[in-house]
């Protein structure tokens, strides 16, 4: 494994890879100390063999995102057949090693039931061994809404799945976490509050949310943040801003480093979909007169500091 970042912890931006942004625009990006890793489709061949190259050459790592595996659909033998051809090209270019695992985002909410889920990621980690990470909506970590105007849910994710769980986080980016801000959210912990008493502010907010997570585990997976790294709406009525990113980033980098088993930061997003929600892509262009080059050096500064925290030994296997 030496090829690789594979015992450090991790640090990711959303829709930041090769096939996204074009090899030219990685390499510099990489350069620039963004992050240490990236996420790519493990179905995207072309794109997954160039983004593991470049990992092998700079001591990166890559996380292969998963497709759900839906019962209904296909058998898991039918599953694991189409992953094998894929998995087969990077162990013949010698591109494996720089693979740390799996990943999927909300599986539950995308269709995934837990049988399923706990089928897939036991064959997928008996077979080969690699980690497993997925991060979790706030829907289903509790069951019940998470955000004030969320729709009441019952997708909940159960205990017994989790066996295979090697990384885990959830994510939610709308609650500002600065002391000076949180009257603003009132309404918003008022109506959390029926359900969740202890939330009346927004850092009670992430760790009422982390600790509900740890306890739908069976073992004790690493631990991944999720700061926000765009411009969006908050549920305190006002845009997040340069400052906003850089305390919830601050505050996640502090949680990270309280973590027994420290798994990484994972930035949302890069990639700018719509222009209330203006991301990375944006807010670092060159050519942008309010580039945001406080919260980019920020990021280079974080993106260090996670690169030199080791995983703990005993967690990179189960």
């Amino acid at each position: 494994m030496s090829s690789s970042n594979i015992d450090r912890c991790g640090f990711m931006i959303y829709h930041l890879n090769v096939g996204r942004i074009g090899p030219c625009e990685m390499k510099r990006i990489i350069d620039k100390g963004y992050c240490n890793g990236y996420t790519i489709g493990l179905h995207e061949m072309g794109q997954v063999v160039f983004q593991c190259r470049m990992a092998k050459e700079n001591g990166d790592i890559v996380w292969l995102n998963q497709p759900n595996f839906d019962s209904k659909k296909e058998s898991l033998s039918e599953f694991m057949a189409r992953d094998a051809k894929a998995i087969k090209i990077l162990k013949d270019q010698g591109l494996w090693d720089t693979v740390a695992g799996f990943h999927w985002d909300e599986p539950l909410l995308r269709g995934m039931n837990n049988d399923d889920f706990l089928a897939m990621t036991k064959a997928l980690y008996e077979e080969y061994g690699k980690r497993i990470y997925p991060v979790f909506s706030t829907y289903e970590v509790t069951g019940h809404k998470g955000n004030v105007t969320d729709p009441d849910a019952n997708t909940q994710f159960l205990k017994y799945a989790s066996k295979y769980i090697t990384d885990i986080a959830f994510d939610s980016y709308d609650y500002d976490v600065r002391p000076e801000y949180q009257h603003k959210f009132s309404g918003a912990f008022t109506k959390l509050q029926e359900k969740m008493p202890e939330i009346d502010s927004g850092e009670a907010y992430y760790r009422t949310y982390l600790k509900k997570l740890k306890d739908l585990m069976l073992g004790e997976p690493n631990i991944w943040f999720y700061p926000n790294a765009r411009q969006n709406m908050t549920w305190g009525g006002y845009k997040s801003d340069e400052d906003y990113c850089i305390a919830h980033l601050e505050f996640f980098l502090k949680l990270l480093k309280e973590e027994k088993h420290p798994g990484g930061i994972h930035l949302y997003n890069w990639k700018t979909w719509n222009y209330n929600n203006i991301s990375l892509d944006v807010l670092f262009d060159r050519d942008n007169p309010d580039r945001w080059v406080r919260y980019e050096e920020a990021i280079k500064k974080a993106c260090k500091e996670v690169n030199q925290m080791k995983l703990n030994p005993a967690k990179m296997k189960l």
